[in-house]
């Protein structure tokens, strides 16, 4: 948790000024429309956003239902992991990781084709930054965690491995199809040696 609290810190403290002034130059713009403003016999009267009890309830449903939702996942996990009969880690690493990143995969290729590749890179960067150190640290904080030895032997060392190749890439400061390919390349092997198939 602190350590994501420092990256926020630097993130902020860090942004480009280049692209500050640029965005300050717009802001008045995107302020007013922001601000709903209806002319009524000549003269402006904004409108304030209404909260209204629909909003409240849809809140509380979404929450409900993603805690209703760990927990059908956590009781699926454990049953696939029997019917199977391999760790519940495996499926966690494949099934699980893959079905929660599909969202971010998607609008990470959206923003791509459109051209707006730092939306894309910006969501990837932040979302693994936020699931290593606030979705491990937050549990952290009520109960340990253990390492299993699938993720111990094989995961981290692939997240470490893609660490690595990240930071190359941002050296270089793009990521080209060649990239893409070798990324796509070892996490098919990343999957192979997971269930032994090498």
């Amino acid at each position: 948790m602190v350590s994501y609290l420092i990256y926020l810190l630097y993130t902020v403290m860090h942004k480009d000024d280049t692209r500050t002034k640029e965005t300050e130059k717009i802001m008045p713009t995107r302020q007013q429309r922001r601000e709903l403003i209806t002319v009524f016999k000549g003269k402006e009267v904004k409108k304030k956003p209404i909260l209204k009890i629909k909003d409240f309830v849809i809140l509380i449903v979404g929450v409900a239902g993603l805690a209703l939702g760990a927990k059908y996942l956590i009781d699926s996990v454990v049953e696939l992991s029997g019917l199977f009969n391999i760790a519940p880690a495996m499926i966690s690493i494949t099934a699980v990781a893959i079905g929660t990143s599909l969202p971010e995969l998607i609008v990470s290729i959206k923003v791509a084709l459109s051209g707006k590749s730092e939306i894309a890179i910006g969501n990837i960067f932040g979302s693994n930054a936020f699931n290593a150190l606030v979705v491990v640290g937050l549990p952290g904080i009520f109960k340990n965690l253990v390492v299993d030895e699938v993720t111990f032997s094989i995961g981290v060392p692939a997240m470490a491995l893609a660490t690595l190749l990240f930071i190359i890439s941002g050296i270089s400061r793009r990521i080209h199809i060649w990239d893409g390919a070798i990324y796509l390349i070892l996490y098919i092997l990343f999957i192979g040696k997971l269930f032994n198939l090498f």
